[in-house]
């Protein structure tokens, strides 16, 4: 924990290291990403998922840009890619792969990284309130995403990067 954030560092690959800071921002939760790799990526981020045959009501699945959102009854789970570089879609995982429903939608990132230094950062939502997939079109708080920004050190053309993916709606 540092300060108002979750920190982990991690490496998957012997030549790739990746070092994470989560920051809540109320349904939100904006997660910032720093990757350095010898070798290229294929790149898949996921947010919250949402159950794909919900009891009648049926499950909707939308993909856009660096978006994606899913929802199911009263169930909205979305992401955006705030830095730019990755498209969302909608994945169904496969049956049983989650504890609560036997199928699931669950939206994503996509992207492909090249050897080097990158800064990946996104925004998860969440919701279960009628107006879920507003909110979500609304983005998260400024105020969050600027702490996160923060917190992560963030260098400044990926800050101006940030700042103009908060403007778009």
């Amino acid at each position: 924990m540092a300060g108002t954030a979750v920190t982990a560092t991690w490496s998957p690959y012997p030549d790739v290291r990746v070092y994470t800071w989560l920051v809540p921002a109320g349904e939100w939760h904006v997660r910032i990403h720093r990757l350095t790799t010898g070798r290229p990526l294929h790149t898949a981020e996921a947010g919250f998922c949402v159950p794909a045959e919900p009891g009648g009501s049926p499950a909707r699945e939308a993909a856009a840009g660096a978006r994606a959102t899913a929802s199911a009854g009263n169930l909205v789970a979305a992401v955006r890619d705030l830095a730019g570089g990755r498209q969302g879609e909608v994945i169904r995982p496969d049956p049983n792969s989650h504890l609560m429903w036997p199928r699931t939608l669950l939206p994503t990132l996509r992207g492909t990284l090249d050897p080097g230094e990158h800064w990946l950062v996104t925004a998860c939502f969440a919701g279960t309130e009628a107006g879920g997939e507003q909110r979500f079109a609304q983005g998260p708080a400024a105020a969050a995403v600027a702490r996160a920004a923060e917190l992560a050190s963030l260098p400044g053309p990926v800050r101006a990067r940030l700042a103009g993916a908060r403007s778009a709606p």
